[in-house]
């Protein structure tokens, strides 16, 4: 998602801090949403094309709910961080805003955030507190043939029915409309993708011509720190 060469990772030392402080936040949602997207479209993908048995998908569930759960966290610190970037000049277009294209993923963090005072919510919907996972992936393309998949972890009062939404997108082969429903909001995992890229992109551009104009590109720069250092542990340290 973001370019070889961002900006976004090449912050001037001199930079005042605050906003320092928001384009690491940006960066960092950026990278995860970016990464959480990819496992959770493999790990989908597997699950559809080689369904587990029941032994097996308690111990799968975890994988993609985490990573659906850390889509949507990303997705809503991202849209905080960007709508309240200091200083920033947004233009008014023809697309949706950021906060419409991300309402839902505001919802469903909001429920989550308060589970407890959601739970009749949750129950009433009939959904799991964990979320239910929905998803397409093609096994053929010509002609097309897809699994429409869900993914309903927890209790089940009752057999479920099967059944499936009308569904009119452009799928990303072989995996795509990915969605997760809580408490009756549902976002969509897939199509938010192209706003956060978006933004991202026009970010990169604009703080690389900040840079440059206010004589900064040339200021040192220091990221992403990792240390290793010997370590002897106290006489009654336990090992």
């Amino acid at each position: 998602m973001l370019s070889e060469n961002s900006s976004l990772r090449r912050v001037p030392a001199s930079l005042n801090r605050k906003q320092a402080v928001f384009i690491d936040g940006i960066r960092h949602s950026a990278e995860i949403i970016a990464l959480a997207h990819s496992r959770l479209r493999s790990t989908l993908t597997e699950l559809a094309l080689n369904p587990p048995s029941a032994n097996e998908l308690p111990l799968v569930t975890p994988h993609a709910f985490l990573d659906a759960w850390a889509l949507v966290d990303a997705v809503d610190k991202f849209r905080l961080l960007y709508q309240n970037f200091p200083d920033m000049i947004r233009k008014a277009g023809s697309e949706p805003s950021l906060q419409d294209a991300a309402q839902s993923f505001k919802k469903i963090r909001d429920i989550a955030d308060h589970c407890s005072a959601a739970a009749d919510r949750v129950a009433s919907k009939d959904t799991a507190g964990l979320g239910v996972l929905t998803w397409l992936t093609g096994y053929q393309v010509s002609p097309t043939e897809l699994w429409y998949c869900t993914i309903r972890p927890g209790t089940l009062k009752t057999e479920p029915t099967l059944k499936w939404p009308r569904i009119e997108t452009k799928l990303t082969w072989p995996t795509g409309h990915i969605c997760l429903l809580v408490g009756g909001c549902q976002a969509n995992l897939s199509e938010i993708l192209p706003h956060i890229e978006k933004r991202v992109k026009k970010l990169e551009s604009d703080l690389d011509i900040a840079f440059e104009r206010h004589d900064l590109s040339i200021s040192p720069v220091a990221n992403d720190l990792f240390t290793r250092q010997v370590y002897k542990p106290a006489s009654n340290l336990k090992i």
